[in-house]
């Protein structure tokens, strides 16, 4: 639900203009983009939350672009991107915080 209201409100604001419309079978239709920031690795203990929320939120955005009235003349896509910090980074990080 809210990746419908996210999208909804990026078409209102009118983020997408400017958007090359792509050709989908003789329908033009414009891309969205939306940014997924999910933990994924096994070395951190919230990682099976985004295992687990990725396949839902793919799935979404798959129904979303099959839906024939929903975002009807756009086409979404998500770039994500894992969370986990590096344990070198985290090291350096706390280093810092402690100084």
């Amino acid at each position: 639900m809210l990746l419908v209201v996210t999208c909804c409100w990026l078409l209102m604001a009118g983020h997408c203009a400017g958007q090359k419309p792509i050709n989908l079978g003789g329908s033009k239709k414009r891309d969205v983009y939306i940014a997924g920031f999910f933990p994924y690795g096994n070395h951190v203990p919230e990682g099976h939350i985004g295992r687990g929320v990725m396949p839902a939120v793919k799935l979404a955005v798959e129904h979303i672009n099959e839906h024939p009235t929903i975002l009807r003349d756009y086409r979404l896509h998500m770039w994500w991107n894992d969370t986990e910090v590096s344990s070198r980074y985290r090291r350096a990080a706390d280093r810092v915080s402690r100084s």
